[in-house]
């Protein structure tokens, strides 16, 4: 799966991926501006997965829904 994003702001980026349980499966860290970070899906089972980014302070979650 492909993580676009883009910021207003050169601050880093922080990508946190968690299961429904809390359990984080995944973190990544990226400058800001605009970019792409990638996260590999296909060892972790069907599922639905959170996605949290974090860039100056603020973050918003998404919810995505992984099937094999």
């Amino acid at each position: 799966m492909n993580f676009d994003f883009a910021m207003n702001n050169a601050e880093p980026v922080e990508i946190l991926i968690t299961d429904m349980l809390g359990k984080q499966i995944g973190k990544m860290s990226a400058r800001g501006g605009f970019g792409s970070e990638s996260f590999d899906f296909s060892s972790y089972t069907s599922g639905t997965y959170l996605v949290r980014v974090t860039n100056k302070g603020q973050s918003f979650t998404q919810k995505i829904v992984v099937t094999h």
